[in-house]
């Protein structure tokens, strides 16, 4: 058995399967009120995430496309939008990324720990450097959101959204999709290639 006396102990508490389980509940948690509270509006929120896709060099162009979006919200379109703020802004950015850091210290500690022979790399680099994607992951999803907000609806629905704002926040939620993805397939390779469940009985 192959130890791993340099991770920390808030690491390993982090990667035990009890906290992946925990911060699986609460991540499932706030998406569903997320969902739940944007109702049919989510839609068109998933078309300001990724407007800057269709115009990757033009803030102008996105700009443009993201108001046409916001400027046929009704009332309940703009409240759902507003509203979905209280968890979105940073509590749910800040729970996925706690969830998918245990998963990732689970997977990588509890392999180590089996594994036969000496790693040529260092496990703790590996550790926090896949902690720092994660993290980074969520505060783009922080910096989208709070551009977001910042958008301005009048008496009328009439919208002030400037093209570099919604540009810039449609960058940072196209960049958080892509981390996340990449994390979540990789953790998906990890668990059905060689589950480490079997390594959650010793928590």
């Amino acid at each position: 058995m192959t130890a791993s006396p340099h991770f920390s102990g808030l690491e390993r508490s982090l990667s035990s399967w009890s906290a992946v389980k925990f911060f699986l509940a609460l991540f499932v948690l706030s998406q569903g009120w997320i969902i739940m509270t944007l109702g049919e509006t989510g839609e068109d929120v998933g078309r300001l995430q990724t407007m800057c896709l269709r115009y990757p060099t033009d803030p102008a162009a996105t700009g443009h496309a993201a108001r046409q979006v916001l400027e046929k919200w009704t009332t309940r379109d703009i409240h759902n939008f507003e509203h979905h703020f209280l968890i979105d802004l940073w509590i749910h950015p800040i729970l996925y990324a706690l969830f998918y850091t245990s998963a990732f210290l689970h997977d990588l500690i509890h392999r180590q720990e089996n594994a036969n022979t000496e790693s040529t790399i260092n496990p703790v680099f590996v550790g926090r450097s896949g902690v720092l994607v994660i993290f980074s992951a969520a505060l783009c999803d922080i910096l989208e959101n709070v551009r977001h907000k910042s958008i301005t609806f009048d008496s009328n629905n009439g919208v002030i959204a400037p093209d570099q704002m919604m540009y810039e926040a449609c960058v940072f939620a196209s960049t958080k999709w892509f981390i996340m993805g990449a994390v979540s397939l990789w953790l998906l390779f990890r668990y059905f290639s060689a589950p480490t469940r079997a390594a959650a009985k010793s928590d």
